[in-house]
């Protein structure tokens, strides 16, 4: 039976794989208007990439941190989460007694933004006086999140601007709030520098701390996959100690392809396609334990969800979707 036939006959198909690991190397060549995301890349993103620190407990190791840290160009701290960071940090300098090094003098973010209403006083004045530059956003009709995505953008969408360039915005120090208009002035420059179609060709954004924890806070950070700007496949990701969550774009034609390496298969576990935005179909996909074709999702009214699926393939998987979706992998860092 064809994989690609959408009859009536193949409404909801599930075809399971009788084998643990297949090797399917041909699936860009039949699937050439698929856009690729290469997995494997976390720890390789392009020039254009950031970490965001949300406010949050820290769940993952030192170690994973500080691997996402040295490979990732732009850092933010979300409002609280600078308190997060500070304070994950002198855990570990506690813990670890042989480090030489003060911790929290050696990983100082660049940025910290939101309307500042959980950063700690002492924690302000101890990265103001290591000059962080502090931005304040009073405005409540954004997230911290929000306002933390838009800094990033303007960051590097102002690397092409002739108007605007990096070295004219961002200026000043606290006392003016660099130079942003202090209700919602990041979201005047990201719209301004939208409008004057300054572009960058990818950005690749870690959000640390977003998953667990609120779930309210939690529900915010899934709402980020669905609703911002560069966003789409892959270019925002959320990583746990268990998991890196993200967007797959709806897709009636062409599709997406998910590249990994040897090590990344070997590494993961687990995954889940959700529909979480509303009822879809997922159309097609390849490489799965479980692939289906034209099939039916919904998480609202008791429908079809693939949760703990895997991979079998062991170079990539192919799905094509109708509408956005959240992928979810488990992953052993370690």
């Amino acid at each position: 039976m064809s994989y690609t036939n959408k009859s009536e006959e193949t409404k909801n198909l599930t075809i399971e794989n009788d084998k643990d690991v297949v090797h399917i190397d041909d699936i860009p060549q039949n699937y050439p208007t698929a856009e690729i995301i290469n997995l494997s890349n976390i720890f390789n993103p392009p020039e254009t990439s950031a970490i965001i620190i949300l406010n949050q407990e820290f769940d993952i190791t030192f170690k994973l941190f500080t691997k996402i840290w040295e490979n990732y160009k732009l850092k933010i701290c979300a409002d609280g989460g600078a308190n997060r960071l500070f304070e994950f940090l002198t855990k570990e300098q506690n813990i670890t007694t042989s480090i030489d090094t003060v911790l929290v003098e050696k990983y100082l973010p660049n940025f910290i933004i939101g309307d500042l209403d959980s950063l700690k006083p002492e924690i302000a004045d101890f990265y103001s006086r290591h000059k962080v530059k502090i931005i304040q956003q009073k405005t409540q009709y954004s997230s911290d999140l929000t306002k933390s995505l838009h800094l990033c953008y303007t960051y590097f969408l102002s690397l092409s601007s002739k108007d605007d360039p990096l070295d004219q915005i961002f200026q000043g120090d606290r006392s003016n709030n660099y130079g942003v208009e202090l209700e919602k002035g990041i979201h005047t420059l990201f719209k301004k520098h939208m409008n004057q179609n300054n572009i960058f060709s990818r950005c690749q954004i870690v959000c640390i701390n977003g998953i667990g924890g609120r779930f309210d806070q939690t529900i915010q950070s899934i709402h980020h996959l669905y609703d911002n700007y560069h966003c789409k496949n892959g270019e925002l990701l959320f990583i746990t100690k268990a998991d890196i969550i993200f967007s797959i774009a709806g897709h009636d034609d062409g599709g997406c392809f998910l590249q990994y390496d040897s090590t990344f298969f070997q590494n993961c576990g687990s995954c889940g396609i959700l529909p979480i935005g509303k009822p879809t179909t997922i159309n097609l996909t390849k490489g799965l334990k479980w692939d289906v074709v034209n099939w039916d999702t919904d998480i609202g009214t008791g429908g079809s969800v693939s949760t703990s699926n895997y991979f079998v393939n062991d170079c990539g998987i192919y799905i094509n979707c109708k509408d956005d979706l959240i992928m979810s992998i488990e992953y052993n860092w370690s």
